[in-house]
């Protein structure tokens, strides 16, 4: 087992684990999560005795989504940067030889709900909470889940920013299996075991014809698009007033600008 800061790298028989190792935080994204989930995830495609890999989180979420403290600070080319590390990040996910698991034991918000949207198989717990709340903290995460629920539930999620949990989720197609929380691991290593005994390449090219297919569909013109807007809006005075007020705990006061 390796631990660097934020992100924990253990193997486990034919399964690589890469967990978000900020507890303290709720796990949520900042730089050097995301640059070290990244690092990890070419050791684990490397490696040719692994055959499938984990997405988990330490303590009692898996991921709270972006880290406001580290957004507040950083200007318009520093969170640029960290976006383009994520969608590195994604596209690690998505064009990788591996199958990826996500192991969702707890809630998963805004960063981490979107994660979810890119790897292979998605197991979670029945009582995992989720919300897409990019609109919430002055961002936008539209078009969000769009291929795998349609427009219209798409929307509901993206510009309510509401709540909705992992039976929903399962219901409409974005978590493979919702499952009791004593079930969760047994299900996954179900899933690591049943890649090992697979043949490596047409799991590779299995994964490959789906992302060509989504591509010819749009979906990485959407992703690459999604930056551009995002970053705009960093740099827009509600966005810091969103993240403002959720650390301070009040209600935001928009303006339009």
């Amino acid at each position: 087992m390796a631990t660097t800061s934020v992100v924990r790298y253990e193997m486990r028989g034919p399964g690589a684990w890469i967990t978000f190792n900020r507890p303290e935080k709720r796990n949520a994204f900042n730089l050097d999560l995301v640059q070290e989930a990244s690092a990890a995830l070419r050791r684990a495609e490397d490696d040719l005795a692994i055959r499938a890999i984990v997405f988990a989180g330490e303590g009692p979420v898996f991921s709270a989504g972006l880290d406001f403290r580290m957004a507040l600070e950083l200007d318009t080319a520093g969170y640029r940067r960290y976006r383009e590390a994520l969608a590195g990040l994604h596209e690690a996910i998505r064009w990788g030889s591996k199958p990826v698991i996500a192991r969702v034991h707890g809630d998963a918000y805004g960063a981490g709900v979107t994660l979810l949207g890119v790897c292979d198989v998605v197991i979670a717990v029945r009582t995992a909470r989720f919300g897409i709340r990019e609109v919430n903290a002055g961002l936008q995460a539209g078009g969000a889940f769009f291929f795998d629920i349609g427009r219209l539930r798409s929307l509901d999620l993206t510009l309510t920013g509401r709540i909705f949990t992992a039976e929903e989720a399962e219901r409409w197609g974005m978590v493979t299996r919702a499952v009791h929380p004593e079930e969760l691991d047994a299900v996954v290593q179900e899933y690591v075991d049943t890649f090992a005994t697979l043949p490596p390449l047409s799991l590779a090219y299995t994964k490959r014809s789906m992302n060509t297919l989504l591509d010819m569909a749009g979906y990485g013109a959407h992703r690459r698009i999604s930056v551009e807007f995002s970053t705009l809006l960093h740099a827009t005075e509600d966005r810091r007033e969103a993240q403002r007020a959720f650390l301070e705990k009040r209600t935001p006061v928009f303006k339009g600008r």
